[in-house]
């Protein structure tokens, strides 16, 4: 997870208000190596002063919300399973 601040060239592109400019969240290229489903490559994005962000990935939340809550039930699961073969 990283805390970043998106550049205002690309921020105005993408219609983001100051306030909305900051945020908590993964990198598409890193998420990509591990979980490639949740991960889409769009088109080249050309910005209004001329700089090209080529093969723009996309993250798909909806997915990678879903693989989290799975791997939370799938924690919660082998925890129950250890602490039975404690003993009491």
């Amino acid at each position: 997870m990283y805390k970043y601040k998106f550049k205002d060239e690309y921020a105005d592109y993408a219609g983001l208000p100051v306030a909305s400019r900051h945020d908590t969240g993964v990198l598409a290229h890193e998420l990509r190596e591990v979980l490639p489903d949740a991960v889409t490559q769009s088109h080249d994005v050309t910005l209004p002063n001329g700089d090209v962000i080529e093969d723009f990935l996309v993250v798909n939340k909806v997915c990678l919300r879903s693989f989290d809550q799975h791997s939370i039930s799938l924690l919660i699961e082998l925890m129950r399973c250890i602490s039975r073969m404690l003993p009491s």
